[in-house]
This record gives C-alpha cells, sequence and structure tokens, in this order.
C-alpha cells in the first residue's frame, strides 16, 4: 500500500484540478505544471533504488 501512495496522492491531485477546472470555468496553467513536475519526481524517485548499473540510471534520467 506505502508504495503506490505517491501514485494516488497523483492521481488525487489529477482529479481535484479537473473538477477545479470544470467548476471555475478557467485553466489552471500552474496547476497543470506543478503536477507535471510532481509527477515526473515521484516517477524518478520511486524507480532510482530499482535501476542497477550507471546505463539503466541515466536512461531514467534521461527518460
Amino acid at each position: 500500500m506505502w508504495q503506490q501512495l505517491p501514485y494516488v496522492v497523483a492521481l488525487v491531485l489529477a482529479v481535484a484540478g479537473i473538477a477545479y477546472t470544470n467548476v471555475s470555468h478557467r485553466p489552471l496553467v500552474g496547476c497543470w505544471e506543478f503536477l507535471a513536475l510532481a509527477i515526473g519526481v515521484v516517477c524518478f524517485v520511486t524507480k532510482w533504488p530499482e535501476t542497477q548499473g550507471k546505463g539503466a540510471q541515466l536512461r531514467l534520467i534521461w527518460t
């Protein structure tokens, strides 16, 4: 359960952003920029311990 928590939080933030955008009838550019950056960081941090070797780490950084 704890391993999936960062992904659940990202999903909840995305749904909240969509709901707020629909209610307010205006785009939340800052919210989506933050969410994109946060999801990238979550993916990087959660997969870093699983990478083995310098080549795999460089590929993760590039991706």
